[in-house]
């Protein structure tokens, strides 16, 4: 296994560690938190088709990080933020996002996901079809509210030459 694999190995390790025993959280409490989580997600998606960066910087933790693929971390809010700024600068993005697993864990819930995008160059060039995977990993506030703490994405897909 490569090492850049470990990390989210690692991470869901720890957090399944710490999770509630089955006999701590009901079914009906868990289902609930599924609920709660899949409407925050899906509004999270909306924001990031609908280039709302406002929508997508409302639906992350306080101190949410993002590891995108080939790219360094952007260590602050600010810096996610111009993050997003410059991805819809260069494309509108097409979204068919969908979950294929979601474990809830008291506060926590970790969320395995896959997705293709079309990447639209808004300078009119062709479009580009990107197969993503990832997990975020969920965090539920102070105030019950569920927000994104983390965001680690990759590819299948070869890495396009220039």
């Amino acid at each position: 296994m490569k090492n850049s694999a470990l990390f989210p190995l690692l991470i869901s390790c720890l957090l399944l560690s710490t999770c509630a025993q089955p006999d701590e959280q009901t079914a009906s409490s868990v289902q609930a938190d599924l609920a709660a989580i899949g409407e925050v997600r899906q509004q999270l998606i909306g924001a990031l088709i609908a280039d709302d960066v406002e929508g997508i910087m409302g639906g992350l933790t306080g101190d949410h990080l993002t590891m995108p693929p080939n790219e360094p971390t952007p260590q602050t809010l600010d810096a996610l933020r111009s993050w997003h700024e410059q991805r819809i600068a260069e494309y509108t993005i097409d979204d068919a996002t969908f979950s294929p697993e979601i474990e809830v864990c008291g506060n926590w819930a970790i969320d395995r996901w896959s997705s293709t995008n079309i990447l639209s160059p808004r300078d009119g060039g062709a479009s580009i079809q990107i197969n993503l995977k990832g997990v975020w990993i969920w965090h539920r506030e102070l105030d019950g509210s569920w927000k994104l703490s983390r965001s680690i994405w990759n590819s299948d897909d070869p890495i396009p030459e220039n």
